[in-house]
């Protein structure tokens, strides 16, 4: 459970979100490119198979390994999505689409954010919502979505087959574990006057509360609208002592604690361009990643159609924090090269845009960041090999967890991804 959010000072857009699942499931970083289909054909999502439309559009995503779609993503038309799972007193067991899979839906079909919200709420209507949505363990779980393009921004929460919608007037946040519209909504399916209060089942282990808190206070200041600010928020921590060895989820920047998930992705978007920089650091822990440039159908970068290559891109980053956390790497002359490295990614962005921000340019120096940052991260290959075949031991519940990671990772059944063990594992 995690946060999405938009900051605009009415000039410019930034949609960011973190994907914080269980720290063992890979985030993939996947492109998909304009299809044509077959009248009358059909596709399998997650766990049901529907319908399939004869186009569907160009869009990026990251996603859990083991599910059809995504957690966050944009699409050719600039449409961005992030979306939240959230308790309700609907959520079901019953296979049928989750939320990851009502969020590619919209990427592929949707030309806008008001359409994209149209697609997932007539999708609804039709199948509901229902299964396993947990990677290691089973917990079903019903969405909200935040939804933007470079003109409009939405809120779209969702119980069951109902949902809930507002158009969003400035910065806004939603977090995951719970449903925020009450009466605010400005349309709803099911025509109560409390929407949130009918259809919520609270959950305090999420820190849900805390963290859109956290999020909206930090939206408020406008004076600097900028990456730098959205990269912030997204790597913000609450004050507490031993933050690796306890973990943290009441962070936005979410650490593994005893009954919480972690940070697995981060992703921001500057809407404001037509051909926006898609900024992303396919590794958990914004805190310790770099933010790494990419553009919409870029090729020979961190970007991939293969999915076996984008575990392996994961992984490698996934060890490496690892590392951090049990010591084995120096943090602070870690940190110090990553924030030199992603002060320069800024800084190169910024100076090309200044000069009328030509298509090739921007991603050539896609090119060379995404190089940069590989060469980096691949000074670490002796420690990254030590710890992946568990040579040099990790402290704490890393230990433990390092033992399951890579496990059938594309699995659909979580007792074949093996890490459902983790906690039995533990009682022992």
């Amino acid at each position: 459970m995690s946060d999405t959010f938009l900051l605009t000072d009415g000039k410019r857009r930034f949609f960011a979100k973190n994907s914080s699942r269980s720290p063992n499931e890979p985030a993939l970083l996947v492109y998909h490119p304009l299809k044509r289909h077959k009248e009358g054909g059909f596709l399998r999502c997650t766990y049901v198979k529907i319908p399939q439309v004869t186009t569907t559009y160009a869009f990026f995503m990251v996603k859990p390994s083991w599910t059809w779609g995504g957690e966050m993503g944009i699409n050719e038309y600039g449409v961005a999505i992030g979306t939240e799972a959230v308790v309700t007193k609907s959520q079901s067991s019953q296979p049928s689409l989750i939320g990851q899979d009502y969020l590619r839906l919209a990427l592929e079909r949707a030309t806008s954010a008001k359409e994209a919200v149209t697609v997932i709420t007539e999708l609804l209507k039709i199948y509901g919502q229902g299964g396993n949505c947990s990677f290691d363990t089973t917990k079903y779980r019903d969405a909200t979505y935040l939804v933007a393009d470079k003109f409009e921004t939405y809120v779209l929460e969702t119980a069951g087959k109902d949902f809930a919608v507002k158009l969003a007037e400035g910065s806004v946040n939603i977090s995951g574990g719970r449903l925020s519209l009450d009466k605010e909504w400005d349309f709803t399916s099911c025509g109560e006057d409390e929407f949130e209060s009918r259809h919520s089942r609270k959950s305090f282990i999420s820190h849900s509360a805390i963290r859109k808190e956290t999020v909206a206070t930090m939206l408020e200041d406008l004076e600097e609208v900028s990456e730098e600010r959205v990269f912030k928020i997204l790597s913000s921590h609450r004050n507490i002592r031993g933050l690796f060895r306890r973990g943290d989820s009441g962070a936005v920047c979410m650490h593994k604690s005893p009954v919480g998930q972690q940070t697995t992705c981060s992703m921001a978007v500057d809407l404001s361009y037509d051909d926006p920089t898609i900024w992303v650091t396919g590794a958990s822990a914004p805190c310790l990643s770099v933010f790494k440039p990419y553009f919409l159908g870029l090729k020979g970068c961190f970007v991939y159609a293969d999915a076996e290559t984008a575990l392996s891109f994961w992984l490698k980053r996934e060890y490496l924090n690892r590392g951090i956390y049990s010591g084995l790497i120096d943090k602070q002359k870690h940190c110090e090269t990553v924030c030199l490295m992603q002060q320069e990614f800024l800084d190169e962005e910024r100076r090309i845009r200044q000069s009328g921000g030509d298509s090739k340019a921007l991603r050539d120096f896609a090119l060379n960041a995404s190089r940069k940052e590989k060469e980096f991260v691949g000074k670490y290959n002796q420690i990254i090999g030590d710890i992946r075949h568990e040579n040099l031991k990790l402290k704490g519940r890393w230990k433990t967890l390092n033992q399951f990671i890579n496990q059938k990772p594309f699995a659909k059944n979580p007792k074949e991804r093996i890490g459902f063990y983790v906690r039995n594992k533990n009682k022992k």
